[in-house]
C-alpha cells in the first residue's frame, strides 16, 4: 500500500502489491517532485492562498482543492483551508451524523506536508490567529 494515498485493493479482492495495481494508478510518485520548492517561496516572509471552495458537487470540490494545492505549492505560498462547511449532496438530514466538513476529511494534507518540502497548510483559525489578530492583514 502506498503510505500517503492509502491504496489497498486488498479489501476488494484485488491486487495484493502496489506494482499489480499499476493498471489502475492515474498517478506517478516522482520522489524528486517530493524536494520541489518555489523559486518564489521565501522563509522569512510567509505569503499564503486562500479560496473558497466550488458549491457544485463532489468532484467539482475535488477538482478545485486540487488545483489550489498546487497553485500554493507553485506560488510558494502556505495554503489557507476554508472552515468546516457543508458540502452539497455530502448532506444528510439524520442529526447524529456530520454535516460540517473540512478538506482535511478527504485528503492527507499532513502526509502530503510531510512528504512534499514545498507544501505548507494551515486552518483559517490559524490563518486569523497569525494574521488578522495581530493586524498583518493587508
Amino acid at each position: 500500500m502506498h503510505e500517503l494515498a492509502g491504496l489497498s485493493c486488498v479489501d476488494h479482492n484485488g491486487p495484493e502489491s502496489i506494482e499489480s495495481a499499476s493498471d489502475v494508478v492515474y498517478w506517478s510518485n516522482i520522489p524528486s517532485d517530493a524536494e520541489y520548492k518555489s523559486p518564489f517561496y521565501d522563509p522569512s516572509e510567509e505569503k499564503y492562498l486562500t479560496f473558497e471552495p466550488d458549491h457544485g458537487g463532489w468532484n467539482n470540490i475535488r477538482m478545485s482543492m486540487e488545483t489550489v494545492l498546487v497553485m500554493a505549492v507553485a506560488m510558494g505560498r502556505t495554503l489557507v483551508l476554508p472552515p468546516d462547511a457543508g458540502m452539497y449532496l455530502l448532506r444528510n438530514k439524520d442529526k447524529d451524523q456530520k454535516s460540517q466538513f473540512s478538506f482535511k476529511d478527504f485528503f492527507h494534507l499532513d502526509m502530503i506536508h510531510s512528504e512534499h518540502k514545498g507544501f505548507h497548510v494551515i486552518t483559517m483559525d490559524e490563518f486569523l490567529l497569525r494574521q488578522a489578530m495581530t493586524g498583518e492583514c493587508v
